[in-house]
């Protein structure tokens, strides 16, 4: 178990590290990058029997802390970038709890949200997604060992689906309520 736990965190700090290495980029590009992490690494965690056996004999290792951290990076920042972003995650099958932030916090955007879901583009980000998946798969085959895209990415038309309905409820003003979050 002590194994896993540092293999799990060391991959995903690497990924971490490897975004603040690049002189380039500006705090708020590691940050945005390290969200966008925690929420992949967490896709992963629910779609791996690695990591489910794992989580079998260590509830530790099943905790999606780090993705609803991630998400609420991610919307705490009113970036054109972070918007972006968090628009962006539409590429992950996210469900549960977390797809209920996720809309929530979309819908707190209101109009960048909405310019930003216009601007997306469902192919060129389930690409995106796909790409990511086989980069880490090449980067961290045990951990990724029988994970295939379909169980981490959201499919073009799922995609393009959700991105409509977001749309539309930001276009008819729909809300959370404050106790949502």
């Amino acid at each position: 178990m002590k194994t896993f736990r540092t293999t799990f965190f060391a991959v995903a700090v690497s990924f971490s590290a490897a975004h603040s290495c690049l002189a380039f980029e500006s705090r708020e590009e590691r940050e945005l990058a390290m969200a966008e992490d925690a929420i992949f690494w967490s896709r992963v965690a629910s779609a791996s029997s690695f990591v489910r056996e794992a989580c079998s004999r260590n509830s530790f290792a099943c905790s999606d802390d780090r993705a609803e951290l991630g998400l609420a990076l991610l919307a705490a920042k009113s970036s054109s970038a972070a918007i972006d972003a968090l628009t962006g995650l539409l590429r992950y099958r996210i469900d549960g709890g977390l797809s209920e932030d996720f809309t929530c916090y979309i819908l707190k955007k209101k109009k960048a949200a909405q310019k930003s879901l216009v601007r997306l583009k469902p192919e060129s980000l389930y690409e995106k997604c796909v790409s990511e998946v086989a980069l880490r798969a090449a980067q961290q085959p045990n951990v990724l060992r029988g994970v295939g895209a379909s169980e981490i990415c959201t499919s073009t038309a799922d995609l393009d689906a959700k991105r409509r309905a977001l749309i539309a409820q930001l276009t008819n003003g729909k809300q959370c309520l404050s106790s949502d979050f």
